[in-house]
C-alpha cells in the first residue's frame, strides 16, 4: 500500500472545503479557510513567527491596526484576536483576489471590528498599474500613457484621514514603501505609533530612515534589539524613541 507523505498531506489540505483551526502561535484556534492563494503556514501557525510575537507583544485590547498590504489576511486576523470587540483592525490589500480571501477570514471569525479597502498605498489616489509577482504579491509603477489598465491607490495622507489613529501599523508593500512615504509631513500619524516594516531595497531603507528621523522613531530588528541603521533588504521594527 502506498501512503501519501507528509508534504503531499499539506498540498492536499489548501484545498479542503471546509475551514480548519490555526494550529499554533497567537492566532491559534482561529479559523482559516485556505484556498489557491494561502499558504499552510498560515493554518499551521508557523508563517513569519517573528512578526507574529512582534504583533502580540506590541497590540493591546482596543488598539487600532492597519495592515498595509495585507495579502491573505493572517496578520488582519490575528490582530483582530489581539484588539478585540473595542478596538480596530484595517486591511489595505490591491489583489482582488487576496481580498475575496481577507473577506473569507473576516467572516468565518466573525470580527466586525476588521474593515478592509481594495487599494495599493502609493503617493496619490489617481490609480496605478499593478503588475502581480505571484499568486500572493505584486508590484506597483506609475500610470503611463501606455498603460491605461489601472488599480485603486491611496495615499498614507487619505488613510490619516479616514481611518483611526493607528497604535501599529504593518507595512509590506513590495518595494512600494520608497514611494509612498517620500515627502511626507512630520507627525502624519501619531507619535505614539509603532511600525513593523519589510523593507525591498537601499532606496526604500534611505527613505524610510529619513521618515525615521522625521518622526523621531528608532530601528529595531523583530526581536526588539535595538539597531543602527534599516536594513536594505528585510523585515524590522520602527519604535517611538520614548518607546
Amino acid at each position: 500500500m502506498k501512503y501519501s507523505s507528509p508534504a503531499s498531506l499539506k498540498e492536499l489540505s489548501r484545498y479542503l472545503p471546509f475551514p480548519i483551526p490555526i494550529l499554533s502561535g497567537p492566532a491559534r484556534g482561529l479559523w482559516w479557510k485556505n484556498t489557491s492563494q494561502t499558504l499552510n503556514g498560515y493554518w499551521l501557525g508557523t508563517y513569519e513567527v517573528a512578526v507574529q510575537q512582534a504583533l502580540a507583544k506590541l497590540l493591546q485590547p482596543g488598539d487600532t491596526f492597519w495592515d498595509v498590504g495585507a495579502q491573505s489576511g493572517f496578520f488582519s486576523l490575528l490582530a483582530s484576536k489581539r484588539v478585540g470587540p473595542d478596538g480596530k483592525v484595517y486591511s489595505l490589500e490591491p489583489l482582488p483576489q487576496n481580498c475575496q480571501t481577507l473577506q473569507q477570514q473576516r467572516q468565518l471569525n466573525q470580527f466586525p471590528q476588521w474593515e478592509l479597502l481594495e487599494a495599493a498605498l502609493w503617493n496619490h489616489c489617481d490609480g496605478i498599474v499593478l503588475e502581480e509577482s505571484n499568486a500572493f504579491t505584486s508590484t506597483a509603477k506609475e500610470l503611463t500613457k501606455q498603460n491605461s489598465a489601472t488599480t485603486p491607490s491611496v495615499s498614507l495622507q487619505k488613510l490619516s484621514e479616514t481611518w483611526q489613529a493607528p497604535n501599529v501599523v504593518k507595512v509590506d508593500i513590495e518595494g512600494a514603501e520608497a514611494t509612498a512615504f517620500h515627502s511626507l509631513p512630520a507627525s502624519l500619524l501619531p507619535d505614539t505609533t509603532s511600525y513593523i516594516l519589510e523593507i525591498h531595497g537601499a532606496e526604500a531603507g534611505s527613505i524610510m530612515d529619513q521618515y525615521a528621523r522625521q518622526n523621531q522613531l528608532a530601528w529595531y530588528d523583530l526581536g526588539f534589539n535595538s539597531i543602527a541603521t534599516p536594513p536594505e533588504w528585510g523585515q524590522c521594527l520602527l519604535l517611538p524613541i520614548s518607546h
